[in-house]
């Protein structure tokens, strides 16, 4: 028990010394998920409003258009609407916190995907973004 305490300390003091929060290394692939996209952004994410709002404009803050592809919150739209219920994503928005970080994070089911799959961005207070995700049938 202690050997599996002192690994997860190690880990996560390796993950901090990196600059990164979410554990290392990113997760890889497997049947219709994966790869784990992480990146850093000049932002700053001081409350779950901030987060939302940053979730709001991603465009305007991520570039990369293979994480941008699967940032649709599909699941957060009321049925026959177009528009996300951004009441809603906030609400089922989690905090918690890494050494001295906060990481704010919700699950998501892009359209296409099945509902038992999930996607889980993640964005820690200093900006840095993890996105990874499943989709299929």
């Amino acid at each position: 028990m202690l050997f599996i305490v002192l690994s997860m300390t190690i880990a996560t003091s390796q993950a901090l010394e990196s600059g990164d929060p979410f554990g290392s290394p990113p997760k890889g692939t497997s049947p219709n998920c994966g790869p784990e996209k992480r990146l850093r952004l000049d932002i700053i994410v001081s409350s779950k409003a901030k987060f939302i709002e940053i979730l709001r404009n991603i465009e305007s803050y991520v570039r990369d258009h293979e994480i941008r592809q699967w940032l649709k919150f599909d699941s957060f739209k009321k049925l026959g609407s177009t528009e996300v219920d951004w009441n809603a994503l906030e609400e089922a928005t989690m905090i918690s916190t890494v050494a001295d970080r906060t990481i704010y994070s919700v699950d998501y089911t892009p359209h296409g995907c099945s509902p038992s799959q999930k996607f889980t961005i993640k964005i820690a207070n200093d900006g840095h973004l993890s996105l990874y995700g499943c989709c299929g049938k």
